[in-house]
């Protein structure tokens, strides 16, 4: 906490009020509902193998162990893109985007 600037780059990052994400994954173990304060959890610049290695572990908090892995509690957060971002759809088919419909 406090004025603390960063700049990041990895593959997550989580801002969490509560422990739970998802039903099961305990994202933030360490996050409380009344604290009055938020959970960010990062997770760093880290290979697939390594995040699929990660994952089993979300479900008992263990995965906060981890080097790459860093939660800590904020009150605010800013976020804004590096001036050289670039929106790239995650998903294609026949080189264009998907749309998802409800």
């Amino acid at each position: 906490m406090g004025d603390k600037f960063e700049n990041f780059h990895g593959c997550y990052l989580i801002l969490a009020n509560g422990q739970y994400f998802a039903g099961a994954m305990q994202i933030a173990p360490h996050a409380r509902l009344d604290d009055g304060l938020l959970n960010l959890v990062t997770v760093g610049d880290v290979s697939k193998s390594e995040l699929l290695r990660i994952v089993p572990t979300v479900y008992d908090g263990s995965h906060i162990g981890h080097s790459k892995i860093r939660e800590e509690k904020v009150t605010v957060v800013t976020m804004s893109p590096m001036s050289d971002f670039s929106w790239r759809p995650m998903e294609k088919s026949s080189g264009k985007p998907r749309h998802h419909s409800r």
